[in-house]
């Protein structure tokens, strides 16, 4: 009722309310992880700005300087063009999500009905195993696919330490966007590393090149059939 009498309504039913949330975050500094997370979070349509406020004292009198820090007053319009086209980009890839399965052969073994993601990982780790370096292998794909710890760790270490480490942007590493189970991460370069699970098909010809590099490796891949409806 408090909550009610505060904004002048007397009944909430019918009132729609917060269906648009705006953010203003008001410090004397900012650190770089909340610049960061605020940055990514705008980019998703969260409305978050941060507001830099400094108090000093002049002839007995407190006086603020009030500063926009993010988003910069003179690039709001340029944001807002860059978090629209991202939010467009997302919904165009959540709506054609890719559910194709592949048959994956090594050597005599077929792998089938692999999806995208195991797919990936199935090949890089076979191709860590026999002997290619994950340095190699970033020639082809991006680096970014990959997190690595100095040294052979198990699988509590490693996620241990990843859960400290952040991304050259200055974000977290999201556990839920990589393979942390201990038997998917693999050793290679002096490191312990984990790969990727997020994979579009614009990546599909990246993994062509990187199987036509390595012909002795005798890996191969095809559409695995689909059951009659």
């Amino acid at each position: 009722m408090r909550f009610l009498s505060f904004l002048g309504w007397d009944d909430p039913k019918g009132i729609e309310f917060g269906q648009d949330v705006r953010i203003v975050l008001v410090s004397a500094n900012f650190s770089k992880e909340i610049t960061t997370s605020v940055l990514w979070l705008n980019e998703r349509e969260l409305d978050i700005r941060c507001v830099r406020l400094i108090p000093y004292q002049f002839m007995g009198k407190t006086l603020l300087d009030i500063q926009q820090v993010l988003p910069l007053p003179e690039s709001a319009e340029y944001q807002i063009k860059l978090r629209k086209k991202a939010a467009e980009e997302r919904n165009t890839q959540e709506s054609g999500a890719d559910w194709t399965r592949y048959d994956l052969k090594i050597g005599e073994k077929l792998y089938p009905k692999l999806y995208k993601r195991n797919l990936f990982l199935t090949v890089v780790r076979a191709l860590v195993d026999q002997g290619k370096s994950v340095l190699q292998l970033q020639d082809i794909l991006p680096a970014r696919k990959f997190v690595g710890v100095p040294g052979k760790l198990p699988g509590n270490e490693f996620r241990a330490a990843v859960s400290e480490m952040r991304t050259p942007s200055g974000a977290a590493y999201d556990p839920r966007r990589y393979y942390l189970d201990d038997g998917d991460l693999f050793f290679s370069d002096g490191k312990t590393w984990a790969l990727s699970n997020q994979w579009s098909i614009k990546f599909i010809p990246n993994l062509d090149q990187l199987i036509s590099k390595y012909p002795e490796a005798k890996i191969s891949y095809s559409i695995a059939a689909q059951p009659p409806d």
